[in-house]
């Protein structure tokens, strides 16, 4: 059967059970019940999605071919680029003030009018890396912002499909634009912000959360869906890594004027729909802490190409407050 993407759409839900471990490593561990009133994650691409089998083939010497089967870690994954709608969701992808990240299950939701409908399920899942982007796009302006979010899950698996109703993403609005980037700041090594919204041509910044899945369950069979599925996704060091576009440079000041001009304060990003008399129905506050850049170039080009400039940066850390 052929089944076009746009009859996919990706929920969320936050986890509110946990899982029951086997006692005695015989009996297999089972998963809660699954949250359920998910709602929509936001407008989005179909999502790349891995059943993380990671299975093999071992050989032996005395014959040629393969002689055994081997059952590797369970490591399913998700991959999603979403433009946010509703802005609920972003508050879930990050850590709480212990450095927690909360765990999410995830539904991809196929409807088939021929009779193949199905949900696949990711199972306490944490986010891995986030990329948000944020343009100026061409000539005729920027687009939507974005986050492309790359997922750990825990365990999946393959169920009846949920219903959706088409309202139900309509309900969204309209996400953010690249117009309702409201302020655009810099803070100096003194703390002083300058504000550069008039030159910011782009920002993009990659969050890594450095993930590692811990140990590896029994083997239960194929049929159980913790099988051979890791204990715990276990946070690390949080890297942060970005990268602004300008129109106009940087002042010198940022650079050189004081021995410790180059260690910044924090880049805030300020995105709302309000306008005029109304207030707004979505926004939030990016914050990035402790910038640093990491180096200034200046893009060749042409006679007729304007100059723009290109600065790389790292922060200490990064914080999203949801209007």
């Amino acid at each position: 059967m052929f089944i076009p993407a746009h009859n996919a759409v990706v929920l969320y839900a936050l986890e509110s059970g946990s899982i029951t471990e086997s006692t005695n490593g015989t009996t297999a561990a089972t998963l809660p019940t699954a949250p359920t009133t998910p709602t929509v994650l936001g407008y989005t691409n179909l999502p790349q999605t891995a059943r993380g089998l990671n299975n093999s083939k071992g050989f032996a010497i005395g014959q040629q071919g393969a002689a055994y089967n081997k059952r590797g870690r369970v490591e399913p994954s998700i991959t999603v680029e979403i433009r946010p709608g509703s802005l609920e969701a972003l508050s879930h992808l990050q850590p709480n003030e212990d450095g927690i990240l909360p765990h999410l299950a995830l539904y991809v939701v196929v409807k088939d009018p021929d009779g193949g409908s199905y949900t696949d399920t990711y199972r306490f899942c944490k986010p891995t890396t986030l990329d948000w982007k944020l343009g100026g796009g061409g000539d005729k302006g920027g687009g939507e912002i974005s986050i492309s979010a790359a997922f750990w899950a825990t365990a999946y698996k393959r169920e009846a499909v949920l219903t959706v109703a088409p309202s139900d993403l309509r309900d969204l609005g309209t996400p953010l634009m690249w117009h309702d980037v409201r302020q655009f700041t810099i803070e100096d090594a003194t703390g002083s912000p300058t504000s550069y919204r008039r030159s910011l041509m782009n920002l993009s910044v990659k969050v890594d959360y450095g993930l590692e899945r811990k140990n590896e369950r029994p083997h239960w069979g194929d049929s159980e869906p913790l099988s051979r599925t890791s204990y715990a996704l276990l946070e690390h060091h949080q890297n942060i890594s970005g990268e602004i576009g300008l129109h106009e440079r940087l002042p010198e000041g940022l650079f050189s004027a004081a021995a410790q001009s180059q260690d910044w304060g924090d880049i805030v990003i300020v995105c709302s729909d309000a306008h005029g008399s109304v207030a707004a129905t979505k926004g939030f506050t990016l914050t990035l802490a402790g910038a640093f850049p990491s180096d200034e170039t200046q893009g060749g080009g042409e006679s007729n190409a304007e100059i723009d400039h290109t600065i790389p940066f790292t922060a200490d850390g990064i914080s999203v407050a949801v209007v």
